[in-house]
């Protein structure tokens, strides 16, 4: 797992090797302000999921889909007319490619 700038510092995750196949990450506010996070993988988009100041989200999906893939979290704020603002922070880490492991991960989302 590598962390760009401090938007998601403190996060934590763990790999299950003999599990359900689950990938659940649950996004943790503890940001003064709203954010989005978009789910890339390999480059491309596959959820956006927006993040209240100070709440608790929680993303699924399966190690199927995502596994054997680099999953990258990017974290901003919108700004003026809703565009990309500041305030942004990057989380990247590896799937492993499996069936029946599965991945659960807490990113913290701060305020920056």
């Amino acid at each position: 797992m590598s962390i760009v700038q401090g938007a998601f510092n403190g996060s934590t995750g763990m790999w299950v090797k003999d599990s359900d196949g689950t990938v659940s990450i649950t996004f943790k506010s503890v940001d003064t302000k709203d954010v989005t996070v978009n789910i890339k993988l390999s480059g491309d988009k596959v959820a956006e999921v927006p993040v209240l100041a100070g709440k608790t989200v929680t993303w699924k999906s399966n190690v199927t889909t995502l596994g054997g893939e680099t999953l990258y979290l990017d974290r901003w704020r919108p700004g003026f007319l809703g565009l990309r603002g500041t305030g942004g922070g990057s989380l990247l880490l590896w799937v492993p490619r499996s069936t029946i492991g599965s991945l659960d991960l807490t990113a913290v989302l701060n305020a920056t």
